[in-house]
């Protein structure tokens, strides 16, 4: 009997000693690797570039876009925030990956399955990290098309 609680107790030590041992090397690891990749953390405005004939009225109203960034590594994660005015009318999580060539590519998928939007980023660096230009396609649902459109971020927060 002894030896089987003993052996359990090793076993919940091991179990615990390699969580810990991993949790830490792959922090480690992604400090180590961050200085090949871009800073991006901080708060960002996004403008949409409409395609000609369009005008902004017709596709968003009076909304207003911002993505929120948390970088470890090379990885992001974060929020993706749509206003209307002053009024929060969605947020939807945010994953992706940024590239030593200071692309990143980004999703977005709603976490409510009663509103099922979802989205994609695909932005890269202009000048010392406070703009990016790029693509944002999603899926809308009041006119059930994707839309494509030209894209160009501005850092607000860092």
């Amino acid at each position: 009997m002894e030896n089987f609680f003993l052996g359990s107790a090793s076993s919940i030590f091991a179990t615990f000693l390699v969580y810990i041992s991993r949790s830490i090397w792959i922090n480690w690891w992604h400090l180590l690797q961050s200085k090949f990749y871009p800073k991006v953390n901080g708060r960002y405005r996004l403008e949409n570039i409409l395609p000609e004939k369009v005008t902004y009225t017709q596709v968003y109203g009076d909304d207003r876009f911002y993505m929120t960034l948390k970088q470890v590594g090379r990885k992001l994660n974060g929020t993706f925030e749509v206003y209307n005015g002053d009024l929060l009318m969605h947020r939807f999580p945010l994953s992706g990956n940024v590239g030593s060539d200071r692309s990143i590519l980004m999703t977005y998928e709603s976490d409510d399955p009663t509103y099922t939007s979802k989205g994609s980023i695909l932005i890269r660096f202009r000048g010392v990290n406070q703009v990016m230009e790029g693509w944002h396609t999603f899926i809308c649902l009041k006119c059930e098309t994707i839309h494509v459109f030209k894209l160009v971020t501005h850092r607000v927060e860092t």
